[in-house]
């Protein structure tokens, strides 16, 4: 909810909204992590992805694959920037695959 003291409304454009980035992606990864702990079922994170970084978290909490939302309508661009870096990152990291990040989240 998010009100306009001024017009004393909704700025939204109804009384209620969604959960959306920045504030889910937190609750989302926590989430995949624990579905993963339970099931060999695979996976899907969704929630607060915009970057490369944003996606790398899902897999890292074991989610076998991204989707991203919201990040699309801010960014038309944002799917392609994504597999851009993550790209990058398998380079940079020696890897192969993404596949060899998934569930590699180091608990301390």
């Amino acid at each position: 909810m998010a009100l306009d003291p001024e017009t004393r409304r909704s700025r939204l454009g109804t009384p209620r909204g969604g959960l959306s980035v920045p504030a889910i992606k937190p609750l989302a990864l926590h989430r995949v992590w624990e579905l993963v702990q339970v099931t060999q079922l695979p996976v899907i994170g969704v929630g607060g992805i915009f970057t490369a970084a944003d996606a790398l978290e899902f897999p890292l909490a074991g989610a076998s694959a991204v989707g991203i939302g919201t990040g699309n309508f801010v960014d038309p661009e944002a799917a392609i920037n994504v597999i851009t870096g993550l790209e990058d990152y398998l380079v940079r990291h020696g890897l192969q695959d993404i596949k060899e990040v998934q569930g590699a989240m180091v608990e301390e």
